[in-house]
């Protein structure tokens, strides 16, 4: 497979400076009177949140006011304990935690109705709960040479993919566990890798040695 390049895992995926000058504040959000708007952002957050159980938590970045508007609407209002952190009187980060049982139900009768996104569908589904794979030692790593991928444009994501760029500037990467992918030269023709290679700075996959099930998806931000 010359579309992808074993690498070593040491010190890769960490670029962001997460320190703050001064310490956060925290304080709980009451958003029972925002609508909740059902969106492709909507649609890639939640199926990320419910294929690890639904009750975890999930941070969004904030980098300017405009997103945090759109973060409480898009992303808040699907989850039933809300709160932002601020740092020097700013919204800082989104912490969100527990899907709301009608966002699970909507995000279900979406996928029943064949109108998740094509990137998100080829990423999240089926949804079946991941295990926890930390406990995996015989781990390999590949980088995915992005000029031997055919890239995948699509002018209906461009917009959800720039918001989730704008959140990850700090972190500069951001780790997907894609659900029941399998090392083998097809996956080079996915939808999500054919778009996130023309879209991202690079994209490495870890990748079990022995079954070949990839683990995760890294993607590094410029």
């Amino acid at each position: 497979m010359d579309w992808i390049v074993n690498v070593p895992s040491g010190g890769l995926f960490y670029e962001g400076n997460l320190e703050h000058i001064y310490p956060p504040k925290i304080s709980t959000l009451d958003l029972s009177k925002t609508k909740p708007i059902f969106s492709t952002l909507s649609q890639f957050y939640l199926s990320l949140s419910i294929l690890h159980g639904g009750s975890g938590t999930l941070f969004f970045s904030i980098p300017d006011e405009n997103l945090y508007q759109t973060s409480l609407e898009h992303l808040g209002s699907h989850f039933e304990n809300v709160k932002i952190s601020r740092t020097e009187g700013s919204p800082d980060i989104l912490i969100l935690k527990k899907v709301r049982q009608e966002s699970i139900q909507q995000l279900k009768e979406t996928y029943e109705h064949n109108k998740i996104h094509p990137i998100i569908l080829d990423l999240f589904f089926p949804q079946k709960h991941v295990t926890n794979f930390t406990y995996i030692s015989n781990k390999k790593v590949y980088k995915i040479v992005s000029s031997k991928i055919d890239p995948y444009y699509s002018d209906d994501f461009t917009n959800t993919w720039n918001l989730i760029t704008m959140s990850h500037q700090r972190e500069k990467v951001l780790a997907i566990t894609p659900n029941k992918w399998y090392l083998t030269d097809d996956l080079k023709n996915s939808l999500a890798i054919r778009y996130l290679s023309a879209h991202s700075n690079s994209l490495y996959l870890w990748v079990n040695s022995e079954t070949k099930e990839v683990l995760y998806l890294d993607i590094k931000f410029d």
